[in-house]
């Protein structure tokens, strides 16, 4: 065997080699729509959950010191239904406000005895301070899961972050029309925790260009009985997104979520009687279904009679 021929023999396996490797990648690839099938396993693996959680509100003002608000809050789900009871801070039990969503109807109660009744809104809790947000739901009661289905020209990388590896990303556009359609999303996915989100990030066009809006790291998470993962700690920035503001394309605001898993549970069954609010006697209550206001207990309250 010639010197020439050693060489093109070599040459022809090392092509063979990069072809197969090439193959390999692109069938281990996955595709927009399996990496969004792989975000719904994840979140399908928590059914329910009641929990306890600490949020952190700092706000960035420019030019002057930063402010960090406290408060806490329990959050109850299950079967699309939730309750959320925000509390004055962590170490007082009084509730500022109870809300519980049933599935059809919120009914609201707040500490100064005045109360609603309504339909579902768009946004259950503020954005940053939803567990629900940090890996189910985006902006309300959308779920990241449906509202991606819904959008057109989605695409999949993988991509490597210093601080986690190597991750799924999924980049949605900006829509012509739908829910949040000037809006452009980024979900990124981490396989080292059965794919769940490890970034929500939401960017807008501006007069100068796309800008970040906000974005959303859950930094934590704990390995759940039954398999799965829950999210233990987030933190949600909101960034300027006016570009003759100072505070443009920086943080201005920042959300710390940590959830105490010692009074936490997941994947429990949930007593029903969790999704109901009985308003004391006294309260003013308006329901805007019905477009009346009333007092319960009073002669007028519909459950009295």
């Amino acid at each position: 065997m010639t010197r020439a021929t050693r060489l093109i023999l070599r040459l022809m396996a090392m092509l063979f080699l990069l072809a197969t490797v090439a193959s390999f990648a692109a069938a281990s690839e996955p595709t927009a729509s399996e990496s969004i099938d792989l975000l719904e396993k994840a979140v399908s693996s928590i059914g329910s959950f009641d929990v306890e959680v600490k949020i952190e509100r700092t706000v960035l003002p420019a030019e002057k010191t930063p402010k960090t608000f406290v408060t806490s809050y329990r959050q109850v789900f299950q079967d699309k239904k939730s309750r959320f009871e925000l509390k004055e801070s962590p170490e007082r039990e009084h509730l500022n406000y109870t809300l519980v969503f049933d599935g059809e109807t919120e009914r609201i109660l707040n500490s100064g005895q005045r109360a609603s009744i309504r339909p579902r809104p768009e946004r259950f809790v503020q954005q940053g301070e939803d567990y629900l947000g940090s890996f189910r739901n985006y902006y309300g009661p959308e779920t990241i899961v449906n509202l991606l289905r819904k959008r057109e020209g989605n695409s999949v990388s993988r991509i490597s972050d210093e601080n986690f590896g190597d991750l799924i990303c999924i980049e949605s556009p900006v829509q012509k029309e739908g829910p949040y359609s000037s809006t452009a999303l980024r979900i990124v996915l981490d396989p080292q925790y059965g794919n769940c989100v490890r970034k929500i990030e939401a960017r807008i066009n501006t007069s100068v260009g796309p800008a970040l809006r906000n974005r959303i790291t859950n930094e934590r998470f704990s390995k759940l009985p039954g398999g799965g993962w829950a999210p233990l700690e987030s933190v949600y920035e909101a960034y300027g997104i006016k570009p003759d503001l100072a505070g443009f394309g920086k943080v201005v605001s920042t959300v710390k979520m940590t959830v105490d898993e010692q009074k936490s549970k997941w994947n429990e069954k949930i007593d029903d009687r969790q999704f109901e609010l009985e308003f004391p006697k006294g309260t003013q209550v308006a329901n805007v279904i019905l477009k009346t206001s009333y007092v319960s207990g009073g002669a007028d309250d519909p459950q009295a009679k």
